[in-house]
C-alpha cells in the first residue's frame, strides 16, 4: 500500500542485463543438427521469470528499511493557546506565541519533540520508550511525569516539575544535568552556561493554564511583569510604579487589553499601544482618584 518511485530507465537496464546473460548461456548450449523449440521456450520462461522478480523487486518496499518519520507543527499566535494529544497519548497544553513539532508516530526507542516557547506536557507513562524535549539549549527526559517548560526565544529557560521526576540537561554537554522533583525547577541562562536548580512553586508557575490571573498583594509593578511574562507582550511602565503599591485581583483571561482596562479601575494610569508592539504604562499614582459627586 505504500507509494514507490518507478523509474523508467532502471527498468530498462534490468531488462537489458537479463538477456545479456540469457543469450551468453544460450550460446554456451551444445549445438545439434536438429531443430529443437525446447531452447527457445526456455530462452521464453526464464526472461519471464526474471522479469517478473524485477517486478516484484522494485513493485514492493524493502521492509528492512525505517518507514521515513512524518513530522507535524502546532504553533498558536498572540491570543492563541491549543491542547495537543500526542500519538502515545501525551496531552500537550501550548500557551501562546509558541510552536511545537512532534512526529506522527513515535519509533520504538523514544519519544522526542522539539518546543519553542512554553508548553504543559502530562506525559504517558513508557518505560521503554523515555519522553524527551528538545529547545534552544535544553533537553529534557521523562518517562511519566507531569511538568512546565518556559523557552521562548532571547529569553532564560525554565523547566518546572509538578509530578514524577524530570532530567534536565544541556544539549552542547551531556555530562551537565540535573535532576528534578516535585516543586522544583531549573533555569538556564545562554549568558553564564549555568543551570540553576530552586524549590519553585509549581501550580503557580502553571497558573496559565487555568486561564485565571490571581494577584495577592502584589505590587504594581510585579503585576505588570507578571502580566508581559503571562502574555509575551513587552509592557514599559513610564513613571514612578511604587512597590509598596499593593494589588490583589482576581481576571479571567479575557486578553491583555481587558485585563489593563479593569486594573484602571484600581490604579491610576494609562496605557498606550507602541509603535514596535507591545503597550507603555504611564503610571501615576497607586490609587485611583475618585470622581467627585455632583450636587442634588
Amino acid at each position: 500500500t505504500q507509494e514507490f518511485d518507478w523509474e523508467v530507465g532502471i527498468n530498462e537496464e534490468v531488462k537489458s542485463r537479463i538477456q545479456t546473460k540469457i543469450n551468453i548461456r544460450i550460446e554456451s548450449l551444445p549445438k545439434s543438427g536438429k531443430r529443437s523449440w525446447l531452447p527457445y521456450f526456455l530462452r521464453a520462461a526464464v526472461v519471464l521469470l526474471f522479469f517478473s522478480l524485477g517486478l516484484a523487486v522494485y513493485n514492493f518496499p524493502d521492509k528492512s528499511k525505517p518507514s521515513p518519520i512524518v513530522l507535524l507543527e502546532k504553533q498558536t499566535g498572540a491570543g492563541q493557546r491549543a491542547k495537543i494529544t500526542l500519538a502515545d497519548g501525551t496531552s500537550v497544553h501550548l500557551n501562546v506565541n509558541s510552536k511545537l513539532r512532534y512526529p506522527e508516530k513515535f519509533d520504538a526507542d523514544f519519544r522526542k519533540v522539539e518546543l519553542i516557547g512554553e508548553a504543559f506536557f502530562e506525559v504517558s507513562p513508557d518505560a521503554e520508550r523515555p519522553f524527551v524535549v528538545v529547545t534552544d539549549q535544553l533537553s529534557t527526559r521523562v518517562l511519566g511525569t507531569s511538568f512546565n517548560i518556559n523557552s521562548y526565544p532571547n529569553s532564560t529557560e525554565e523547566i518546572s516539575v509538578v509530578t514524577g521526576k524530570v532530567r534536565v540537561g544541556l544539549i552542547s554537554d551531556e555530562n551537565t544535568q540535573v535532576l528534578l522533583a516535585p516543586n522544583q525547577g531549573v533555569s538556564f541562562n545562554s549568558l553564564n552556561k549555568q543551570l540553576v536548580k530552586t524549590d519553585i512553586d509549581a501550580n503557580s508557575v502553571i497558573q496559565w493554564r487555568s486561564g485565571e490571573l490571581r494577584f495577592e498583594r502584589m505590587a504594581f509593578s510585579e503585576v505588570i511583569a507578571e502580566l508581559e511574562r503571562y502574555y509575551h507582550t513587552p509592557l514599559i511602565i513610564n513613571g514612578n510604579a511604587a512597590k509598596n503599591c499593593s494589588i490583589t485581583a482576581t481576571f479571567e483571561n479575557k486578553g491583555l487589553q481587558f485585563i489593563l482596562s479593569s486594573l484602571q479601575l484600581l490604579a491610576d494610569f494609562s496605557y498606550e499601544e507602541h509603535a514596535s508592539g507591545g503597550y507603555v504604562i504611564n503610571y501615576k499614582n497607586c490609587v485611583k482618584a475618585l470622581k467627585p459627586s455632583l450636587p442634588m
